[in-house]
């Protein structure tokens, strides 16, 4: 993680956190990580097979969710720009 932004808004259901978590990676670790994670078998198969990956990713992190529940704060999603030579 190098970077990190948080939101709490105070709504009238309580209060609201919305956090963005950003961090760098080398693109092999992100093709491995896909190949571990991604649903389809044939593209996790095809992103397996990859050798000699190159570049980088920044990956960014959304967590969201309300503060005064148990639990509430939640994954959202992520952004994954990144440059890669394979």
């Amino acid at each position: 993680m190098n970077e990190s932004k948080a939101l709490v808004s105070f709504l009238e259901a309580g209060p609201w956190l919305e956090w963005d978590i950003t961090g760098t990676m080398t693109a092999a670790d992100l093709v491995q990580h896909l190949a571990k994670t991604v649903k389809s078998e044939q593209l996790s198969r095809m992103l397996a097979a990859l050798r000699d990956v190159e570049g980088n990713a920044a990956p960014t992190f959304r967590m969201v969710g309300p503060l005064n529940q148990p639990g509430g704060v939640t994954f959202a999603g992520e952004r994954l720009p990144f440059s890669v030579s394979v």
